[in-house]
C-alpha cells in the first residue's frame, strides 16, 4: 500500500473543504538539504494515502526549503515562507503553487511558527532561524500576512517571547489568541512560560506555567481542539545540549481561559517522538499525527507511522 516515506521537518495541515490531511515535503535525515518535495493526502474516511503533487516551494537541489505551513481558510490557500524569504501560496484543489512576491517580506527562515487567525483573517508568524546552519541568526519578530492584499506587516509589540525556533504554536479559536510554548536556541532555553498573542491589540502576554511540563520542550506540537475548547500538546524533546535531547510521549491538555494544564493518561500512546507533526480534524474531533524522530534527538531513526488521538476515547490509535 502506498504511503509517505518516514520524515521530519514536514508540514501537516487539515483541509476541511475536501476532508483530507495534507503532508508537505520534509527530510529523511537531519541536515540542511530538503530531499523530499512530495505532497501526500490522507483520507480519514478510507484511511488511505495518495501522492497528489510536488512541493514547488522546495527547490530541486533542496537548498530552498520550507518547514511550516498554515492554511488560510477564507482564501483556501496554504501559505508558507521558505528559507530564501519567498512567500508561497498553494491551492490544493487546483494543485497550483504561486510565488507571491509581496513588496516587502520577512527574512528567510525555517523552524518558525505559522498559524491562521480566523477572526482577523491573517497568517501570524513568529521566530525561527536562518535555516541553513545551527549558527544562523535566531529571530523574535512577529509578522502578519494578508493574502487578499499580498501584504506582510511586521508587528511591533512592546514585549515578545525571546528568540527561538522549533516551538509549539497554535491558534485558540475560542479565545481568539495565538499560543506559543517551548522551543530552543542553539542551546536549551529556560523560558517555560506560556506566551499569548492578541493580533487586534498587537500584544504578547506571558502566563505562568502552572502544573504543566517541568521543562520546556523543543520539536513538540500543539493543536487547538476547538470542540473541547482546549489545546493538545504531544511529544517533543527535553534539550540537553546542542545535539542531545531526551524524547517524550506525554499528552497534555492546556486550557487558556483557565491557564490550566492537565496531563492526560491515554491507554495507548505513540512511542517517544520529536519533530513529528499533527493536525486537528474538526469534523471528527480527532487529532492526526504523522512522522517524527525516534529513540533520541539526532538519532536519524525516523517514523513513518500514522496515529489518531480519539477525543471520545481519550486514546491514541495506530493507523
Amino acid at each position: 500500500m502506498d504511503k509517505p516515506k518516514a520524515r521530519i521537518y514536514h508540514s501537516l495541515v487539515y483541509h476541511n473543504k475536501t476532508d483530507n490531511f495534507l503532508v508537505f515535503a520534509g527530510l529523511t535525515k537531519r541536515g540542511w538539504i530538503g530531499d523530499l518535495r512530495d505532497i501526500w493526502k490522507y483520507n480519514p474516511k478510507t484511511e488511505l494515502w495518495k501522492e497528489v503533487g510536488m512541493c514547488e516551494a522546495v527547490s530541486v537541489d533542496g537548498k530552498s526549503v520550507i518547514t511550516t505551513m498554515a492554511y488560510d481558510q477564507e482564501s483556501d490557500q496554504f501559505i508558507t515562507v521558505d528559507n530564501d524569504g519567498r512567500t508561497w501560496a498553494y491551492n490544493f484543489q487546483n494543485n497550483l503553487w504561486k510565488d507571491m512576491r509581496p513588496n516587502s517580506s520577512p527574512i528567510g527562515r525555517a523552524g518558525q511558527g505559522m498559524v491562521y487567525d480566523s477572526e482577523s483573517d491573517r497568517i501570524i508568524m513568529f521566530g525561527g532561524f536562518g535555516g541553513r546552519s545551527i549558527d544562523d541568526p535566531i529571530f523574535s519578530d512577529t509578522w502578519a500576512y494578508d493574502y487578499n492584499t499580498n501584504t506582510w506587516t511586521e508587528m511591533k509589540p512592546e514585549f515578545s517571547p525571546s528568540a527561538r525556533m522549533y516551538f509549539a504554536m497554535t491558534y485558540d479559536r475560542e479565545n481568539d489568541r495565538v499560543i506559543l510554548w517551548g522551543g530552543r536556541k542553539k542551546d536549551p532555553i529556560t523560558d517555560n512560560s506560556i506566551w499569548v498573542y492578541d493580533y487586534n491589540k498587537d500584544t504578547w502576554e506571558s502566563k505562568e506555567n502552572i502544573g504543566g511540563p517541568e521543562k520546556p520542550l523543543t520539536y513538540s506540537v500543539m493543536v487547538n481542539r476547538s470542540k473541547a475548547k482546549d489545546n493538545i500538546i504531544f511529544g517533543g524533546a527535553i534539550l540537553e545540549s546542542v545535539y542531545k535531547g531526551t524524547l517524550t510521549n506525554t499528552t497534555w491538555s492546556y486550557n487558556l481561559k483557565l491557564n490550566k494544564w492537565e496531563r492526560l493518561s491515554p491507554k495507548i500512546s505513540p512511542p517517544p517522538i520529536a519533530d513529528h507533526n499533527m493536525a486537528y480534524d474538526t469534523k471528527r474531533n480527532t487529532i492526526f499525527l504523522f512522522g517524527g524522530e525516534l529513540e533520541t534527538l539526532y538519532s536519524n531513526k525516523l517514523c513513518g507511522d500514522s496515529w489518531i488521538f480519539d477525543s471520545s476515547l481519550d486514546s491514541w490509535i495506530k493507523r
